[in-house]
């Protein structure tokens, strides 16, 4: 996958950060970018497939963070969260990452926001180029064990938790 063919979901109540976020993902060579502005709006766009989702952490006066997070684990959907917030907490950090989200970056870090944002969302790329999504991720390593066993020195290609196909050489 590269960065022109990624689907975004941005999740931000603030208009003018929102509009600056797309600026800086679109001179990154993002795309193919959608918003919301609450947590409704992300919810109901969930309904389609996304690669990742950025999501502030605090919209509403609530963790809508974690509620999308929770929505992404609850729907079982492939999509790399990356929680982009100003009310940066060690709590609400460690409570992302047992979420599931594949970051969490503060608005106020030192140096430009923007780009260690694109940093990680082209880290969350190469790991879905050479893994595939997120929970096919997990699973192989949940089941490595059996994997292994079943398939010793062959080629797997996972998809949905499922080996769909076992080659001796990566060519076949």
């Amino acid at each position: 996958m590269e960065t022109e063919n990624v689907h975004l979901l941005l999740v931000e109540d603030n208009q003018n950060y929102l509009e600056e976020l797309i600026e800086w993902l679109k001179d990154f060579g993002y795309q193919n970018v959608e918003t919301a502005i609450n947590v409704k709006e992300a919810i109901e766009k969930l309904q389609n497939p996304f690669d990742i989702i950025i999501s502030d952490m605090r919209m509403e006066k609530d963790d809508s963070g974690f509620t999308i997070l929770d929505q992404v684990q609850s729907q079982n959907l492939s999509s790399v969260v990356i929680i982009l917030t100003a009310n940066d907490t060690v709590t609400d950090c460690r409570t992302a990452f047992k979420k599931g989200a594949w970051d969490y970056i503060s608005k106020n870090m030192k140096g430009n926001v923007f780009e260690i944002l694109d940093e990680s969302i082209k880290k969350a790329i190469a790991d879905f180029n050479r893994w595939g999504n997120v929970k096919d991720k997990q699973w192989i390593e949940e089941n490595i064990e059996y994997l292994e066993e079943q398939y010793w020195g062959k080629y797997i290609a996972v998809i949905n938790q499922k080996v769909i196909e076992a080659a001796d050489t990566q060519e076949e």
